[in-house]
Order: C-alpha cells, then sequence, then structure tokens
C-alpha cells in the first residue's frame, strides 16, 4: 500500500493541463497541440520561409480576441526553430508589459531584458570576428585562422590588436552594415564600445534610453533613444545583430495590445518607424510575427497596406468540439490513463467545448480544473464541469465590476441610478439606469450565461422593461461567459449585443457601449436640448478629473506610507532570521518573489494598517469602526481568507528554504522534482482558497486616517486581479527561478 503523501504527490504531478501560470516559452518542453486552420496556415509560412535561403522575410500579423491561442501558436512557431540543426535558426520572443506606454516602454522593458546586455556582447564580439575573417580571405593568412575567429576560439579585438589591423576600417565596415537599418552612425560606435570593460557601463546604460555619459560624447555618441521612432529604430538594430550570419531569424512580439491599448491612432513618426521595421524584417530575411488583439493591428493600419505585412491570420474562430477530443485524448496519454479520455466522456467533452464557446483557454482551464476534482471519483460529471466553467470565468467579484461601471458612468458625467423602478415603484427593477431625457438606457449585470434558462429569465427582465417605457434601450453585462447556443437569443432579446466584462478593455468597451445605446435616443431631440446637455456633461466630467487629481495626490501619499511601514517590518523580520538562515539565504529574485506576494496582498487588503491605525493619535475613534465592520460575518471570513493566505505563502517560503539550504550547488534533475512538488502543493492550496473574496476586503475595513480616507476606485479593480494572477504564479514562478530559464528570452543555437 502506498503511504498517502506519495499518493497525493503522485496525482499532484499527474495533471496533464497546463495552469494558466504555465510558462509558454518551456520551448524544450513537449506541449500538446491541436492543428487548428490558423495554426497550419502558419506553419506553412515559416515551412515555406525556412526552404528559401532568407533573402526574403516574411512579416505576419496574428489576430484574435483574448484566450484564442495567439501566444500558442507563436510558441509553436518557436518550437519549429528551435528543432532546427546547429545555427541554421535564431529565434526570440518579446512580450508587452500591461500599462501601455508604447513601443519606447516596450523596448526599455521587455525587449532589452529579452536581448540581455551577455547576449549583446557575444553577438557583437561574433558579428566582428565575422567582420574580421572575412576581411582575411585570399591575403595568406591560413583557413584554420579564419574558421577559428568566425568560431570565436580566437579573441578577433586581441587579434586586430596583435596583428595590428586597421580597427576603423572594420568599424566602418560594421557601420555600412547597420546603415541598412539606420544612418546613425552612433549606434556602430556604441556597439563597438560595448565590447570595451571600462565602457561597456557606459554604453548600456545608453542602450536603455539615458542621456550619454561625457565619455561617450567625445567618441561622439550625443543623442538620447528617448522616443518611439528612435526605440523602434534601436530594436531594428539589435534585430540585424542577432541575425548576424544565421540563415534565418524568427522574431516574436506578442500582446501588443497593451503597447497601444488606446483606440486613437499612433502618431505619423511612429508609424513611419514601425513601417521601417517591418520593411527591415522583409529585407533582411527576418520571419516577424506581430500577435494582438485585432484593435491593435486596426491602429498601425494593416488594412491600409501602410506596412509590409505579409500575411495576416486570425484565431478567433475557436476549437470544435471534435478539436476538444483530440486535444484530451492525447493530453491524457501522458497520464496514469493512458490512451483515451480518461476520466472525461465523450458527452463531458462536448458539454466542455460548447461553455467554453470554442476558447482554447477556457477549454484548457475548465479540463485542468476538472481532472483535478475527478482525481478521487476518477470521473468528471456535469456539476464539475460547472463550477470549473464558472470559477475560471467569473475571476472578478460582482462588487469590484459595479464599482468600475459606477466609476466609468462618473467619468463619462452621466447620471445613473442603480436597483431602478422603471416606470414608479412597482415598475421592473433594473441594475443600472441612465435618464435620456424623457426615457433612458437600462444596463443589465449577470454572471456567465450557461443555458437557455440563464438566457429566457434575462431576456424576459428587457421584456417587461420595454413594456413599461416602450423607447427604452436595453444592453447586457456578462461577468463571465455566454456560451454559444444562446448568443443569437440575447443579441436579439436586447438592444446591443452582450458586453463580456474584461478589465483590459473594460474602460472602452463600456464607452463605446453607451455612444450606441444613447446615440438613437438623443438624435430624436431637439439639437439645441442635445448640445446644452452635452456642454452640461463636459463641465462635469472636468470637476471630475479635478476631483480625481486631488484624489490621486492623497493616494501617492497613502500608497508611500504603506509602503515605508512595510520596508520597516520587513527589516525587522530579516533581523529575527536565526543565523543559520542567514548564512545562506534564498537567492535574491525568489526572495523578492515571495516578498512581492505578501507586501501586495497586505496592500491590497489594508488590514493591518487598519488595525494598526485603532490605537493611532491621529484617529482614536477607528477603533469603534473596525469592531463593527468585524460584527459582519462575511467581513470575519474575508479576515480569515486574507490571514490564511499570508500563512500558506510563508509556510511555502519557509519549505522553500529548507530546501534550499539543503543544495550543494546547482540543483539536480532529483531535486528539481521535489520543488516541484511543493510549488504544484502551494497552487493545489490556493485553489481551494476563496481568494476572489479578498476583492471586497477593502470595503469591509475602515481607512480612518485623513491621508488614507480615499479609496482608490480607479486602480483598486486592476490591483485586485493583477493580485489574482501574482498569487496564481508564484509556485510556478518560484520553480523557474531555480530551473534558471525564465520567462521570455532570446534563444540560439
Amino acid at each position: 500500500m502506498n503511504a498517502p503523501n506519495a499518493r497525493d504527490e503522485q496525482f499532484i504531478d499527474d495533471n496533464p493541463f497546463p495552469r494558466p501560470s504555465a510558462d509558454p516559452w518551456e520551448l524544450g518542453v513537449d506541449v500538446v497541440s491541436v492543428p487548428t486552420p490558423a495554426i497550419d496556415e502558419a506553419m506553412r509560412l515559416l515551412d515555406a520561409h525556412l526552404a528559401e535561403d532568407g533573402a526574403e522575410g516574411v512579416v505576419l500579423a496574428v489576430s484574435g480576441d483574448y484566450g484564442t491561442g495567439k501566444t500558442h501558436l507563436a510558441a509553436q512557431l518557436l518550437r519549429k526553430a528551435r528543432a532546427l540543426p546547429g545555427d541554421e535558426a535564431r529565434y526570440a520572443y518579446v512580450g508587452a508589459q500591461e500599462g501601455g506606454g508604447g513601443f519606447h516602454t516596450l523596448y526599455r522593458g521587455n525587449f532589452l531584458a529579452t536581448f540581455n546586455r551577455d547576449d549583446v556582447i557575444r553577438h557583437i564580439r561574433e558579428y566582428y570576428a565575422h567582420i574580421v575573417a572575412d576581411s582575411l580571405e585570399n591575403t595568406g593568412f591560413p583557413a584554420q585562422v579564419t574558421r577559428r575567429l568566425r568560431e570565436l576560439e580566437i579573441d578577433p579585438q586581441h587579434f586586430v590588436t596583435q596583428f595590428n589591423l586597421a580597427e576603423s576600417t572594420f568599424l566602418q565596415r560594421l557601420n555600412a552594415d547597420l546603415a541598412k537599418v539606420t544612418r546613425n552612425e552612433e549606434y556602430g560606435t556604441a556597439l563597438m564600445l560595448l565590447l570595451r570593460n571600462d565602457l561597456a557601463d557606459q554604453v548600456w546604460e545608453w542602450l536603455r534610453g539615458e542621456e550619454p555619459d561625457p565619455l561617450l560624447r567625445e567618441r561622439g555618441i550625443t543623442s538620447r533613444i528617448d522616443d518611439e521612432p528612435r526605440a523602434l529604430e534601436a530594436m531594428g538594430v539589435l534585430a540585424l545583430l542577432y541575425r548576424g550570419r544565421s540563415r534565418h531569424f524568427v522574431l516574436v512580439f506578442d500582446e501588443l495590445e497593451k503597447v497601444l491599448p488606446s483606440s486613437s491612432r499612433p502618431p505619423a513618426e511612429t508609424i513611419a518607424a514601425f513601417r521601417a521595421l517591418t520593411d527591415l524584417a522583409t529585407r533582411q530575411g527576418i520571419f516577424l510575427v506581430l500577435c494582438g488583439l485585432p484593435e491593435f493591428l486596426e491602429a498601425i493600419g494593416q488594412n491600409n497596406t501602410e506596412h509590409t505585412i505579409t500575411a495576416t491570420i486570425s484565431t478567433d474562430d475557436g476549437l470544435s468540439t471534435d478539436q476538444v477530443l483530440t486535444y484530451i485524448r492525447r493530453s491524457m496519454a501522458s497520464t496514469r490513463y493512458g490512451p483515451g479520455l480518461g476520466p472525461f466522456s465523450a458527452d463531458i467533452v462536448q458539454f466542455i467545448a460548447l461553455l467554453a464557446g470554442g476558447n482554447a483557454r477556457r477549454v484548457v482551464q475548465i479540463c485542468q480544473s476538472c481532472y483535478r476534482m475527478s482525481l478521487e471519483s476518477r470521473r468528471v460529471d456535469r456539476s464539475m464541469v460547472r463550477r470549473a466553467a464558472k470559477g475560471r470565468s467569473e475571476v472578478v467579484d460582482e462588487r469590484t465590476v459595479r464599482q468600475q461601471i459606477g466609476s466609468e458612468l462618473q467619468n463619462q458625467a452621466r447620471e445613473y441610478h442603480t436597483d431602478h423602478p422603471v416606470g414608479g415603484e412597482d415598475g421592473p427593477r433594473v441594475p443600472y439606469w441612465v435618464p435620456v431625457y424623457d426615457t433612458g438606457c437600462a444596463i443589465f449585470l449577470t454572471d456567465s450565461v450557461m443555458d437557455d434558462t440563464d438566457a429566457q429569465r434575462l431576456i424576459s427582465s428587457a421584456r417587461a422593461v420595454r413594456t413599461t417605457a416602450p423607447r427604452v434601450r436595453t444592453a447586457l453585462i456578462v461577468n463571465g461567459f455566454v456560451v454559444d447556443t444562446v448568443r443569437r437569443d440575447l443579441e436579439d432579446g436586447f438592444s446591443e449585443p452582450p458586453l463580456i466584462y474584461a478589465r483590459e478593455r473594460f474602460s472602452e468597451d463600456f464607452e463605446l457601449l453607451l455612444r450606441r445605446l444613447t446615440g438613437p435616443l438623443e438624435a430624436t431631440e431637439d439639437e439645441t436640448a442635445v448640445i446644452r446637455a452635452n456642454i452640461s456633461r463636459l463641465a462635469a466630467a472636468q470637476t471630475n478629473a479635478q476631483r480625481y487629481m486631488e484624489q490621486l495626490a492623497l493616494q501617492v501619499q497613502s500608497m508611500r506610507d504603506t509602503t515605508e511601514r512595510q520596508y520597516a517590518a520587513l527589516a525587522r523580520d530579516l533581523q529575527d532570521l536565526d543565523p543559520a538562515r542567514r548564512r545562506r539565504p534564498l537567492p535574491e529574485d525568489v526572495e523578492m518573489l515571495f516578498t512581492e506576494a505578501v507586501t501586495e496582498l497586505k496592500a491590497l487588503t489594508g488590514l493591518d494598517a487598519a488595525l494598526s491605525e485603532m490605537f493611532g493619535a491621529e484617529s482614536p475613534g477607528s477603533i469603534t469602526g473596525v469592531l463593527l465592520r468585524l460584527h459582519n460575518s462575511e467581513a470575519v471570513r474575508t479576515v480569515g481568507v486574507a490571514k490564511l493566505t499570508e500563512a500558506v505563502i510563508t509556510a511555502f517560503r519557509t519549505a522553500v528554504e529548507d530546501w534550499h539550504g539543503q543544495l550543494d550547488g546547482p540543483p539536480s534533475v532529483r531535486q528539481l522534482e521535489r520543488l516541484t512538488v511543493f510549488c504544484r502543493a502551494f497552487d493545489t492550496v490556493l485553489e481551494d482558497l476563496p481568494i476572489y473574496q479578498l476583492n471586497t476586503l477593502g470595503d469591509l475595513l475602515p481607512r480612518s486616517s485623513s491621508r488614507t480616507a480615499v479609496i482608490e476606485h480607479h486602480t483598486r479593480s486592476r490591483r485586485q486581479t493583477d493580485m489574482y494572477g501574482l498569487l496564481s504564479e508564484l509556485g510556478h514562478r518560484v520553480r523557474q527561478a531555480f530551473a534558471g530559464a525564465g520567462p521570455g528570452g532570446l534563444h540560439g543555437h
């Protein structure tokens, strides 16, 4: 008989479906994939490109909604390039970061993190070695010397100095090559200076966008990479450098909607610089992949032939039931079940495909949760699928969604009423009512619509409102997802198609929805009345903006105070560590992962700050407010979740620290497997914790200090969902830190 713990570890490690935090850039790991038209077409383009000599490049635009498989498609292309022998191909992945900021932010952040300093220096040395070796052909130098130069067995700089060769000639050749990207000779000079130990730091800071050091100015480097065109130009220089003498270079830019999240068109100079980058890829034989939401591709004008885009592929078609069946069968083959569907049945697979609406990410997430829930019974039933579907789609609780809807209505200076009875006190009630002249707009809010019963309930509510107010306009916001079988009924039952809540783009989506709702009603009114109403709203919006700026100033001060308290607490905690642990601390990057999780958890809940302020002189009456709220059972449960989550993180950190203390060098495969058991155990415990309740804690506990009295309506929803992702990814990121394979990164042979 197996020990219980051994059995649990087997079950934990047996789940074949990747978690949302799984790193798609573990290119050496076999990933289950099923053929789709989008993947087949992308592979066909890459195969055709690889079959050529690499003289002409390809610019592939991959567009699609969230979770439709854009990242998976890109990873499959990178795996194809990775499988080529020798120096046949190099490849790189650059993921955009949250918060926009344009291409300049993308360059300084993720792009340079991918093309790290050591790699850049190695590729410069390689590029320079080839230039020197080319100049020695047919000059009497032995062929063995030029071969050793190209393979970096001989240091090219030392070789040039030893034989008193003309370094200026080689620099001119390097600048001539870089002129394919830019006429700015500063890059050629900077790349050569990066090979010098005494100037490498200054050059790297300049490449990061800082002002050039006086030592660099003396050598002709006087400009600064501080705007969109220069950032795109620098990307082209590094891409050309990394392509080097390799036949092929596959470069992926992912989640580009985060670069320009606004619906407005980028400036003309940014469009021109982006065109230069795509032109470079075409001319220099680079296989460039641009992944993003359809809105991004529209923003850069790809439909107006403004860029050298070879092909556009959409991933929005979704997975069919047969494709989901194939995916689950292939996934089960690596488990204890072996060939077949394992705990799934054909009927259950069809139900999963129906609820997921063909969305690849939802399919994987539902399967992952269902498999975990079936460990004891070894059978997945419909109730498990429903629980998994709701848990995976409704990460944001209803309270958070309602707060954001209210904030957006205030930002647009719209009068609105909540839980409003239409036509009088006995009339049908709607969650949000926006008056427009003698009628209005009724906005309904619901969680996932999973069957016809859910849909008809909502349609009946909208019909009752229209019966009471015939000119009313109706809309539905869904905090979850809608199965395809009822989508058409909902579109017919409301004035507008249902709006699926997505944090990343809700502001833009909601603004557009309101415009479509109110437009037809305002068009029927007198023009003077419309103008007067618009002016009134603009004045109110200006007042709201001024109020927000004042709140923001208080919020910044609040964050500063909180951070100072947290750093002081962290310093005390570090002093309390026993001497044995201080002698062998966790690696800095791993320590930061745990510190970040605990710090963000405390900042989100504000629990410690609220309790400490009970005894502060600044707000002596706050103890009453805290105690009154703790009489609320919901508050007590939520406090318990917050403290239990913090305790689980602390226990996880202790286990990792003890494991790390037993290492006498880099961890072996067996030791990494042991760490993996810890990490996945943490993930499993976390899934059973109702951490979504943490979103409500800030409302249940008071913020009584005068400096912290403003509740951050505009930033809290982002922090809440970021907290969920941070906790969900903690185990995976800890494991990756010790395995030495961080997310993204450039790879070559």
